[in-house]
Formats: C-alpha cells, structure tokens, sequence
C-alpha cells in the first residue's frame, strides 16, 4: 500500500512525498520470548514447558519450531525434549542460576535467544 502527504503551514506547501507501506504476515515473523525466571526446590528436577515463552503472537500452529540450549546453567543442567526443558540442578545446591541461554529457531531458519533464571531455594 501507499500513502502519498503534502504537508503545509498555510504559506507554502511542501512537494508531494510518497511513503510505501508493506504488512507483514504475523506467521512470518521471528519468534519472540521472554525471559524468565523460575523457582524451584533443591535435589528435585523440574520441567519447564518452553512454549510458555513465547510472547504475542507466537507461537503459530501451523510453524515448526526448535529449540536448543546455547549455554547450560552452572547450578544444573538441562535436557530438552521437544519443548520440554528438564532442568536437575547440582545435589544441595541452592542460589540463583542465571546462566542458562536457551535457542529457538522456527522453520523459516529465524532464530531468537532467551535468557532462564533457575532460583534454587528451600
């Protein structure tokens, strides 16, 4: 689409400008997350559901999407499955986490990072 503006003060007017306007497909769009942080109790692994990440208007049913971990936390380590993320944190551990950078990438190969904080706590 297109717009065309002539602007104005009531002495002069300026030339005619053009401004093109191009609508994207929300499907086509790159995958946005959020970064999180959750709280779970030492000694027990936790699965966390990765499509709860996504912000508006992801994810899209009809779009495949990957994820992978970038960077493994120092408190635990983490598994995915799917979009399943199984964190099992070191036995007794307690603090915060906040090393884990997980990937996601959909299947027009654009890829986004987010950052999860694991809270280890009693």
């Amino acid at each position: 689409d297109q717009i065309f503006l002539r602007a104005g003060d009531g002495n002069s007017t300026s030339n005619i400008a053009q401004i093109d306007i191009q609508v994207q497909d929300p499907s086509t769009s790159a995958p946005h997350l959020q970064n999180v942080t959750y709280t779970i109790e030492p000694n027990v692994s936790t699965i966390l559901d990765l499509k709860l990440l996504f912000l508006a208007p992801h994810p899209f049913p009809n779009k495949t999407y990957t994820f992978s971990i970038n960077q493994q936390g120092k408190l635990g380590t983490s598994v995915i499955a799917g979009s399943d993320l199984t964190y099992t944190p070191i036995i007794n551990a307690i603090g915060t986490d906040s090393s884990m950078r997980i990937l996601v990438e959909d299947d027009l190969g654009q890829k986004v990072e987010t950052n999860i904080t694991i809270v280890i706590s009693n």
